[in-house]
Protein backbone atom coordinates (compact mmCIF):
# COMPACT_ATOMS: atom_id res chain seq x y z
CA UNK A 1 0.00 0.00 0.00
CA UNK A 2 1.35 3.40 -0.41
CA UNK A 3 1.30 6.27 1.62
CA UNK A 4 -0.42 9.63 1.04
CA UNK A 5 2.66 10.96 0.82
CA UNK A 6 3.94 8.95 -2.32
CA UNK A 7 0.92 9.02 -4.17
CA UNK A 8 0.68 12.56 -3.60
CA UNK A 9 4.88 13.06 -4.59
CA UNK A 10 3.41 10.61 -7.93
CA UNK A 11 0.71 13.33 -8.93
CA UNK A 12 3.10 16.16 -8.36
CA UNK A 13 6.23 14.36 -10.51
CA UNK A 14 2.74 13.52 -13.29
CA UNK A 15 1.60 16.80 -13.31
CA UNK A 16 5.17 18.34 -13.95
CA UNK A 17 5.52 16.19 -16.85
CA UNK A 18 2.01 17.48 -18.74
CA UNK A 19 3.23 20.98 -17.88
CA UNK A 20 6.57 20.08 -20.03
CA UNK A 21 4.99 18.26 -22.92
CA UNK A 22 2.44 21.40 -22.64
CA UNK A 23 5.31 23.94 -22.96
CA UNK A 24 6.72 21.84 -25.65
CA UNK A 25 4.19 21.67 -27.43
CA UNK A 26 3.03 25.17 -27.58
CA UNK A 27 6.61 26.59 -28.06
CA UNK A 28 6.12 24.04 -31.51
CA UNK A 29 2.93 25.65 -32.46
CA UNK A 30 4.32 29.38 -31.89
CA UNK A 31 7.23 28.11 -34.26
CA UNK A 32 4.67 26.65 -36.70
CA UNK A 33 2.46 29.63 -37.31
CA UNK A 34 5.03 32.00 -37.76
CA UNK A 35 6.56 30.10 -39.90
CA UNK A 36 2.74 29.72 -41.92
CA UNK A 37 2.55 33.58 -41.10
CA UNK A 38 5.41 34.83 -43.05
CA UNK A 39 4.61 31.96 -45.79
CA UNK A 40 1.08 33.88 -46.43
CA UNK A 41 3.11 36.87 -46.28
CA UNK A 42 5.22 36.20 -48.89
CA UNK A 43 1.95 35.06 -51.30
CA UNK A 44 0.33 37.79 -50.46
CA UNK A 45 2.82 39.85 -51.97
Amino acid sequence: MTSATDTTARAADLLREHRASIDRLDAILVYTLGERFKHTKAVGR
